[in-house]
């Protein structure tokens, strides 16, 4: 029977790939790079903190919640690299936040001055990446392809 209206669909049915975004462009490889220099410049920031804190279960929520922050912002290098747009966004608002807590809020007696350079530099080169990652070609290769 040729015109069986029970008969199923003779459409051909397939499994659709997803084209990949494909290798990032070079400024967003650099922005990459910048994050994670930043991320490094980090870690003097982290030994003073747990080192100024009480002894006892202070200095150990403080650990966790300092490397909780550090691993938060791997991740989201990794991510950014890997073309996740939420990332970028979710980055620059950090960046935003960072750059007004340095420039408003004021210091801590206590802080060194290791401290504060490693906090202003780490700054800045955060501002340079999310510029690099919001500007072409970064900001149209976050754009295209799916995720």
């Amino acid at each position: 029977m040729e015109n069986d209206r029970y008969a199923p669909p003779a459409a051909a049915v397939a499994d659709v790939v997803p084209v990949g975004k494909g290798q990032p462009p070079s400024r967003v490889v650099l922005a990459v790079r910048i994050l994670w220099v930043s991320l490094l410049l980090a870690v003097p920031g982290i030994y003073f903190g747990i080192e100024r804190t009480p002894a006892g279960a202070a200095t150990a929520v403080a650990l966790v919640f300092e490397l909780g922050i550090f691993a938060l912002a791997a991740y989201l290098n990794v991510s950014i690299y890997r073309g996740k747009n939420w990332a970028r966004i979710l980055s620059l608002v950090f960046t935003a936040l960072g750059f007004l807590l340095l420039a408003f809020a004021p210091n801590p007696v206590d802080i060194t001055v290791i401290e504060r350079l490693a906090n202003g530099v780490a700054t800045v080169l955060d501002v340079v990446a999310m510029v690099l990652l919001f500007t072409a070609p970064g900001s149209a290769w976050f754009k295209n392809a799916a995720r």
